[in-house]
């Protein structure tokens, strides 16, 4: 926390003011000092880094983000590598994303199919908000957050519905000319009842081999499609249900170590990439004593290598979680309390075959209480987990 007091400079301005007047009005320096002179207050100019970085929709609408380091290109301490969808990774600090907790609307996402590839795959288009934690600051975090967290939120009916607006749509083209890529969307909207809303939205890009600055060819050939569906129930004024389900994909000319650059001469390969994840929401939120969230999900991340061998590599997890949080005051205090209960469970599989099968299951409770006092915050917590990991279905030697 940083604070700078700036009355002293705004005085020294006005004082360069005041004699600015008495030079071209020398007969009249009392008047002239009783009309130009005010008295101003204490101006307070605040830096905060306590808080995780928020990066609302207007920062990603006005960007046309693409991939998601357009989205992420200017927090502090996050860096995103990766030409394509196939194979960009967050890194936090030096952390790349397989030591970070990432959710999408909640969901776990648990994926690393295959060291050369991407473990995120999402659309900009489709996000709202993400919050991004840098460091293990905080015990609500979750499990796998040695670097930190982030949270990617997606669009809602409700989010894009004017006042007194029932329905709407949205239609998007663009167009890159490094790699010649071509997308095309659209996204249709609405509310009935005053409490059921539904969206619906489809995007497809497709793009060809980009250049470098060294002339080489780098990125892939491929065809990216996704598609969201969701809706929104609000009944009896504080409870809401909601349900989404979403499923991203890559699919074309890759090259087998896709992060490295613009290596790729001999290792060209047709191949598909996908993520599907289903959420089901209940919020109840009657005062800043009480919002409850509780939220179930299943996520699986799914790799083919080969389109002539159809090998393919997934994880899939299906989890749980019970989230609350209650502000209040106490004297002087401030207190923001958060408290609640995790649960996961990650399989493995290759397919076919399947001969080497992994399965995680993990819980977890958690308090945590952030005390602000003027401009001070410290933030106490307990987390206790347990994390069980169980490989080749515990049979052979490793």
């Amino acid at each position: 926390m940083k604070k700078f007091h700036l009355a002293l400079s705004l005085c020294a301005v006005l004082c360069l003011s005041a004699q600015a007047d008495e030079k071209s009005s020398a007969t009249d320096v009392s008047k002239s000092k009783d009309s130009n002179t005010q008295s101003l207050g204490v101006i307070e100019v605040t830096s905060d880094s306590s808080t995780p970085s928020t990066v609302d929709d207007v920062k990603i609408n006005t960007r046309n983000a693409t991939l998601v380091k357009d989205v992420f290109r200017d927090i502090p301490g996050v860096y995103v590598g990766g030409t394509n969808g196939m194979n960009q990774k967050i890194y936090m600090r030096g952390v790349s994303d397989r030591g970070l907790n990432i959710t999408i609307d909640g969901a776990k996402q648990n994926g690393n199919t295959f060291h050369h590839n991407a473990d995120l795959l999402i659309d900009p288009d489709l996000i709202k908000a993400v919050e991004v934690d840098v460091g293990a600051r905080s015990v609500v975090n979750g499990s796998g957050a040695l670097g930190g967290s982030v949270a990617f939120k997606t669009v809602d009916a409700s989010d894009l519905l004017e006042e007194g607006q029932d329905i709407g749509a949205k239609l998007k083209v663009g167009y890159t000319s490094n790699n010649e890529g071509y997308s095309q969307s659209a996204m249709l909207y609405g509310r009935a009842f005053d409490s059921l809303d539904m969206l619906a939205a489809f995007k497809h890009y497709g793009y060809g081999f980009g250049e470098s600055g060294n002339g080489k060819p780098t990125g892939g050939d491929g065809n990216d499609i996704n598609y969201l569906l969701k809706a929104g129930y609000s009944f009896l004024d504080f409870h809401k249900i909601s349900l989404s389900t979403e499923h991203m994909q890559y699919k074309g000319l890759y090259p087998l170590r896709a992060e490295f650059g613009s290596w790729l001469n001999g290792q060209l390969d047709n191949r598909k990439y996908e993520r599907d994840t289903h959420t089901i929401k209940y919020t109840y939120n009657p005062s800043d004593l009480l919002e409850l969230d509780i939220t179930g999900y299943y996520t699986k991340h799914q790799r083919i290598g080969s389109t002539s061998t159809n090998v393919k590599w997934g994880v899939e997890t299906k989890g749980g979680k019970i989230g609350a949080k209650s502000k209040f005051e106490t004297g002087d205090l401030a207190h923001t309390l958060r408290y609640g209960f995790d649960y996961y469970r990650s399989e493995n599989y290759v397919k076919p075959g399947n001969l080497r099968p992994e399965k995680v299951d993990n819980y977890s409770f958690y308090i945590e209480d952030a005390m602000r006092y003027g401009g001070l915050t410290v933030t106490p917590g307990v987390r206790y987990e347990r994390h069980e990991l169980k490989t080749y279905n515990g049979r052979g030697a490793n």
